[in-house]
This record gives C-alpha cells, structure tokens and sequence, in this order.
C-alpha cells in the first residue's frame, strides 16, 4: 500500500521524525518497506501490508497508529476512537434498503445528499490521491476514494435520480449480467451478491468490488446516494476473482471490513461531500447492527515477560498500550472482580446456544456466562463449558474455593464426551453439559436451563448439579491485569499471544536479548530418533558425503496412494537406494560445476513406507570417477559400513554403489541424554541462483617455466575467461627436466543463453595466448 507522509502528519499535532527514521522504524517494527519515493514535497512509502494486519492497516489511520506507537507520537485526530455516529433515519420512499441475507451483508447503510456540486476537487485532496497513485475524478468519487484511503473503509456513491425505487442487497440471478464502471459487461457467478435498485430488480453495483454504470456520476448530478457496508469476505474474494477485478474496495472487503466501521465511514464521507460538494444532507437508511461486546484481551507483566523473555513491569504495560492508543482497564484484583460481578447479573435470561459476543451481557447460557465473566477481568477462557473443563486446573471437589468453576453432568442438555474445540479428540468419559461458578459458603452461581436465568443456588440442592463431575481454577497467580478493549477494527488480535506479540513489537524486539530468553517449564525430553539422525548426519559430513533430499512418492512401491498426485507419484517409496542412484547420475552429469573432485558423495536420511510400516532409513552412494571406479566405490562404501555397523550395530544393504540402512533397530536401543553437539562452520559463501542452461566443459595442458606457476597461470585463465568462465579445476601437475606441466579443467557457462562452440573457441584462443605470450608452451 502507497502511504503519503504529509497525509500521515494529518493524524498528529506534534512533527513526526523525518520520513527516513518513520520508515526505519515500520521496518523493525510492523511492515516491510518496499520502497521510498519523493513526490514534490511529500515522501510517498511502498508498504508491505500482510493479510494478518490488512483489517486495520490498509488505511493511512491504521499506518498512523503503527506510527504512534512505535516512534513515541500521540494521534490528536481519530474518528474511529469516537462514538460510533447514530445514523439517525428518515422516513422517505426514496431511502430505504433491505438485506435479504445477513450472512451476506451483515450491516447496510446509505446517505442522501441534495443540491451537491460533481466538479473538481480541491488542490489538497488531488495532491493527497495522486501522491498514493489514485487518479482524481470528481469531487464525489474523490471523497469516497479518499475516506476508504484514510480509514480503510471502503465506499461506493450512485446518481440518486438513476435509482428507481429502493435499494435491495441480495443475491445474483443465474445469468445476470451487468455493465460496469468503464464499459466492460460481464456475466456474474450465481454466488455474487449485488446492489439492485427495487423497482426493476436491476444490479446497479457488484458488492464489495465495483459499481455498475447504470447509476454513474455525470456533471449532471445533484442528487447522490454514499453506500456504506459490510460483505461476507469469502463471497467478496470469490467474485473479485472470478471477474478478474482487484479493486481497492475488494482488498479490504476480503480482508474482513469490521460491522462497526461503515457507520464512522459514512459519517466521514458526508461531512466532506459537503465541504468541497456544498448541498444538504436528506438524512440515512441502513440496516439494523446487531449488538456485539467489544472483544476483551487480557496480559500482565509476568505473562508477557515468561512469553517474550523480557523484564516488563506494569509501568511498562501501561506505557506500550498508551502508545498503542487502545482502551484499557487495570485490574487489581481480578479474581474479586469476578466474584463482585457475578452476583450483578442475577435474574439475566438464559438462552440456549447465544454466542457471547452477540447476547452477554443480555442474556446467557451457562458457558457463556463463565466466560464472560472471565473475560471481564482479563482471562479468555473457552466458550463450551467441557473446553472451559479441560482448560483450567483441576482441583478435587473437596477444596473447593471462591471463583473456582463446577461442572455437571446434568442430563438437561448435549452432553460432551470429548473436547469441543480447545483439544478435538480429548475425551471426558463422565460427560459435561454445564458448568457455574462457585461463590463460597456452599453456593453456586450460573445461567440455569431449568429457571431460564442466572441464579444464585446451594450446591448440594441446586437441580443442575446433581451429579457433580468436576471442578477446576481458571488461575492461581492474582496479578495485576491489563484488560484491553480490542478495538473493533484489529481482528487480528483474539489470542493472548496476540496481544502480547503487540506489546513486544512495541517495546522493540531488539531489546529482548539472549540472556532474556523465556525459562523452560519442564527439561523436555531428548527424542532419540532426532537425536541418531543428527549424530549421523555429523558423521556422514565429516567423511565428504553432502546431504541431499528427494521426493517421497514414486511411480511404484509397496504402498500404493487412493488420491495420488499424478501416475508417476501413485506409491510412497519403499527404500532410498532407487532415488539415490538416479541422484548419483545426475550430479556425475554436473560434475565439472560442482567440483567434486574424483568422486560424488551422496547421503539421505528420511521415512520409507514397505508393506510392513513406516521406517527410517539412511543410504550412502558413492560415484568415483578414476580408473578403478568401482574398486574405489567399494571401499568407501566399506568404511562406512564398518563405521555403522560398529557404532549402531546395523547392517547395510548393497545395491551397486549404494549402501541401505534401516535405523529403527538403533532408535530403540538408545538412551542418549543429550543431542550431539555439532560444528559450527564460518563461511564466506552465498547464495546466488544456478543457470538452467548446458555448460561447456574444455581441459588445458602446458609445459611452463619456473615463473609461470599454478597460481599465476590459473589469475591470468580467469582474468581472460571472463565472466562465462565459471569455474577452474586444476587436475594434473608433475615436473620434469626443468619444467612444470599442469592441467585444468575450464567450465564455461552463461545464465540467460545456451553457449556457441564460436564463443567458447574465442575464450579458450584468448587464454592459450595469454599464456603461451608468458613462456607456456602447448603439452
């Protein structure tokens, strides 16, 4: 995304730092630079948004935040941090809207603007769309464009006199088509959802990716109607797909646009329509928002330090999120505050299956009602009372204590056997279906089928509880907590190791240090088959062999796959040996590149699938390239061999230049208690891409004198080879009668061509004059 700094100073009343230090700091801290460009006076960032962070940072306001929190700067101007506009409507058979499916579009809304100027736009805003790449049209699309650009709310505006009748958001019809902005027509799949106008059942716009040109602005109009929304993300990017358009509003639209959002969009974009458009505003129509809590995330310092590594102090928390320019509350004592605020939710309706985010605190069902109250004091716990179960500590019924959870096996509702979400799989062979907070003195408290409320019951009598199955501590250290009010817009933080990566990104992961590392809970336990296969693997590199890996699905084996991936990978491999000998052929193909010397040395270590199981396999081959090749081969493989078979007692099978070994045997019999320690290597080398074109292989012999020496001789190869000269290989010397004679090997190779035989010729003349010109004489 294209971010303008002057645009990002708007949010500030203090200067920033200068746009080199801004970028430094996004860098380190939140997205990748792509690229700085200077637009007059402005400075224009290529930013590197990720999907995780595209919910919020698609917006210059978003950037702004990042901005705030990372270089110390306090946002002075932030309509998202106010109270959400009341879209007040007005009754009028020219604005109103309906939603025949919630799922699709869970929140709809329009504004009515009279007496409006279409024109152009002011210098400020056609400087600020141009720096970010945007074209300026009028002033109506401008302002629409400019409020998506500065609160990643994305907004669409139609000629109110080209609208006959009510706006209706539904699905697409088998075969519809429409004409979009721009001309193009186009066929919409049947799962699109479209804008059409009521009276003659017409599309007028595609949701969430581009207006249709039915109801486009002219300098005509005077009379417009500003949608705002949200769509479902998934249908947005299918479509957006399907049509090949990846507009602007698409982007954000499939990366999840929050339902609170549209209502401050569209609240911006009418006040600035009628600052540079002039008119009046008819009134609003929109949809109903259903309720929803804000989403609360709870940390403290000691769980951030035992995740992060770090030494934070409350101070510190409330410093970061300060910063972070989120709402917060301190918790001081969060287990009072749950054992105060239960009781305050007495005679609360209870309603079966009610998702916490859209019903507490109005009404409840038991799991609910536990979670939020957890939540409300700084603990996610999970939602289904058997996760909540499996979740927590468990503690025997004897000792039950003040804000401890109860579970039940009450035979009143589903009964959980094994987790829900938390641990799919885990069983609870005596089954939940509720779950209460105990409150001292023998009482419960819960959301109760039975009654239909919460209420407040003894234990032992309550109906619910009969048959009480288990008991656990959500937690056991009363640490202050730092309950955050997510904002709407970052949906990216729903886990507590979001919020706590938040608070480290903030505080500079460059000051978390080695000695700060995270202190293990327990000495994990030494997995012996990692532990063998790196001990190998050491010793294997230590005797020339260079680790290759292969492909684990074949064109036949003793496994065959049901879906295979194509007929030549329809079976998992049974033995290493076949793939390791096609290896061997190919790097004895690519020898002179790879400079082997006189022989290749090849390892794999990996799982092979015979009939009898899974198996971990390691196979040794061996390529000599000398007179006595298979004599060398042979003893290599001997070696190695004998060194496997005295060290792990495992005995190989041969097939031509490659040796097998099964090492399930060895795994089983090992009880290392620690994993081997390996070299650490310094290097000079990188990485740099190998050409998919033939080289050319040419060898050189020459008498020389005592000055022209190996060296010497090989400087003066490379400096007339020039840059197709890839590689140099000296394989021969002897002396005799006063003079040297040596031998080279010259690998000739382009990256972007296959090589002539007139050009390699050139180079090799250009060389032997070189040399025969300082006393080297043809052998």
């Amino acid at each position: 995304m294209r971010v303008s700094y002057e645009w990002l100073q708007s949010f500030f009343e203090e200067p920033l730092p200068p746009p080199a230090d801004v970028a430094h700091a996004l860098t380190f801290g939140a997205f990748e630079i792509e690229g700085m460009e200077q637009k007059g006076d402005d400075t224009v960032f290529d930013i590197k948004v990720l999907p995780d962070r595209a919910c919020y940072a698609l917006s210059h306001r978003g950037i702004a935040l990042e901005v705030a929190a990372l270089c110390g700067k306090k946002v002075t101007y932030d309509p998202l941090r106010k109270e959400r506009p009341a879209l007040t409507p007005r009754a009028s058979q020219q604005l109103s809207v309906s939603v025949e499916d919630t799922m699709r579009c869970p929140f709809y809304a329009l504004a009515r603007l009279e007496q409006i100027h279409v024109g152009p736009s002011p210098a400020w805003l056609v400087r600020r769309l141009e720096a970010i790449g945007q074209r300026s049209i009028n002033t109506i699309v401008d302002a629409t464009n400019y409020v998506m650009f500065e609160l990643g709310t994305p907004l669409h505006a139609f000629d109110a006199k080209k609208v006959q009748g009510a706006i209706t958001v539904r699905q697409a019809r088998e075969g519809e088509t429409i004409t979009l902005l721009g001309g193009a027509e186009c066929t919409l799949p049947a799962y699109a959802t479209v804008i059409a106008e009521a009276t003659y059942d017409t599309a007028i716009a595609v949701a969430g990716v581009k207006g249709g040109a039915t109801a486009e602005l002219t300098a005509n109009t005077h009379s417009v109607l500003v949608e705002a929304a949200t769509f479902d993300p998934v249908i947005t990017r299918k479509v957006s797909q399907a049509l090949g358009l990846r507009t602007d509003a698409a982007k954000r639209y499939e990366s999840s646009v929050d339902e609170e959002l549209p209502a401050y969009g569209l609240a911006r974009v009418v006040e600035l329509i009628l600052e540079i458009a002039g008119g009046r505003l008819v009134g609003f129509a929109s949809t109903e928002l259903a309720h929803r809590a804000r989403y609360k995330l709870g940390v403290s310092a000691r769980d951030a330090n035992h995740l992060l590594g770090t030494a934070l102090t409350d101070d510190s928390l409330r410093e970061i999120f300060v910063r972070m320019n989120v709402p917060y509350e301190e918790v001081r004592d969060p287990l009072k505050k749950v054992l105060e605020l239960a009781p305050s939710f007495v005679g609360a309706p209870y309603k079966l299956g009610e998702k916490m985010m859209r019903s507490a605190p109005h009404t409840f069902e038991c799991s609910t009602f536990t979670a939020y109250l957890f939540a409300q004091a700084g603990f996610s716990i999970p939602r289904v009372s058997v996760d909540q179960c499996l979740w927590g500590d468990k503690v025997v019924l004897e000792s039950l204590e003040p804000g401890y959870l109860v579970f039940s096996n009450s035979g009143e509702g589903k009964i959980w056997n094994e987790s829900c979400y938390f641990l799919p799989g885990k069983k609870v062979p005596e089954g939940i279906d509720h779950v209460g907070l105990y409150l001292g003195d023998g009482k419960v408290i819960h959301a109760a089928r039975g009654p239909g409320k919460v209420v407040i019951e003894d234990l032992k009598e309550s109906p619910g509880f009969k048959k009480v199955v288990a008991a656990c501590r959500v937690f056991d250290k009363n640490d202050v907590r730092f309950v955050v009010d997510v904002p709407p817009e970052r949906s990216d933080l729903r886990l507590i190791q979001d919020l706590i990566e938040e608070v480290g990104r903030v505080y500079g992961y460059e000051r978390v240090t080695p000695q700060q590392l995270p202190p293990l809970a327990k000495k994990p336990e030494i997995n012996q088959r990692h532990a063998l296969t790196e001990e190998i693997r050491a010793i294997l590199h230590e005797s020339g062999c260079t680790e290759i890996f292969t492909y684990s699905l074949r064109g036949h084996g003793e496994t065959m796959l049901l879906n295979a991936l194509a007929a030549d990978k329809n079976h998992l491999r049974a033995t290493l040996t076949e793939a390791m000998q096609e290896e061997l052929i190919k790097n004895e193909r690519n020898a002179p590149l790879l400079s082997t010397g006189r022989e290749i040395r090849l390892f794999e270590i990996g799982d092979v699938f015979p009939v009898s199981g899974e198996e971990l396999h390691v196979a040794v081959g061996v390529r000599d390239f000398g007179k006595k090749r298979v004599a060398q081969e042979k003893e290599i493989l001997d070696k190695v061999s004998a060194h496997m078979q005295e060290k792990y007692g495992v005995a190989p099978v041969i097939t031509d230049s490659v040796c097998e070994w099964n090492l399930g045997g060895a795994v089983a019999q090992r009880t290392a208690t620690a994993y081997p320690t390996l070299p650490v290597v310094a290097t000079s080398a990188y990485y740099r891409p190998f050409s998919v074109y033939p080289f050319v292989l040419r060898d050189i012999a020459l008498w020389a004198p005592v000055a022209l020496d190996a060296e010497r001789i090989q400087k003066i190869i490379s400096e007339k080879g020039g840059p197709l000269l890839v590689r140099i290989d000296k394989f021969d010397e002897f002396s005799k009668e006063g003079r040297t004679s040596y031998a080279f090997h010259l690998v000739f190779q382009a990256s972007d061509r296959t090589l002539s035989d007139t050009e390699v010729t050139a180079l090799m003349d250009g060389v032997t004059g070189a040399l025969f010109a300082q006393g080297g004489e043809p052998r």
